[in-house]
């Protein structure tokens, strides 16, 4: 488990930010306010809800018994989710778990014997200055998300 999820703590497969937060891309015209980051609470169940009213559909038919709810007008314009809550994982092999409400995150237990709890890349190193934000602007990916109407963050908005 290498990968670097700077300046998140932990690494995936771990209760920590660098463990449960994942990177999401969504375009379309119909998108009220664009070029930017989203800060919206999303939970994986909610894309379905969410796509499903993006195109057309009442997303109400998912209110009974289904966990995912419709984030499309809060993604579409930037408004504050209605999302509260948030359950990231119960893992009975660990023995860990934790949700979220609102700002408050409750842990319990750990993942790897807590070794990848505070660990942010490779080489351990917490300093930004040592990660090569040229070398990320200039990969394929965000190349194509230069060409889509200048979508790519500066470094200075990426640091």
């Amino acid at each position: 488990n290498a990968a670097s999820n700077f300046p998140l703590r932990g690494v995936k497969n771990t209760l920590w930010e660098g463990g449960i937060r994942a990177a999401g891309f969504i375009w379309s015209p119909l998108l009220k306010e664009r070029q930017r980051v989203s800060e919206q609470l999303f939970h994986i169940s909610d894309w379905l809800p969410t796509l499903y009213q993006a195109a057309g559909g009442d997303a109400s038919i998912f209110n009974n018994g289904f966990d995912g709810i419709s984030m499309w007008d809060e993604l579409s314009g930037n408004l504050p989710s209605k999302r509260v809550e948030l359950l990231h994982n119960i893992d009975n092999i660990w023995g860990s778990s934790a949700i979220m409400i609102n700002k408050w995150k409750l842990i319990v237990g750990t993942n790897y014997n807590g070794q990848w709890d505070y660990w942010y890349g490779p080489a351990g190193n917490r300093d930004i200055s040592s990660y090569k934000i040229d070398d990320l602007l200039n990969c394929k990916a965000a190349k194509a998300l230069a060409s889509i109407h200048h979508m790519m963050p500066s470094s200075e908005t990426i640091l």
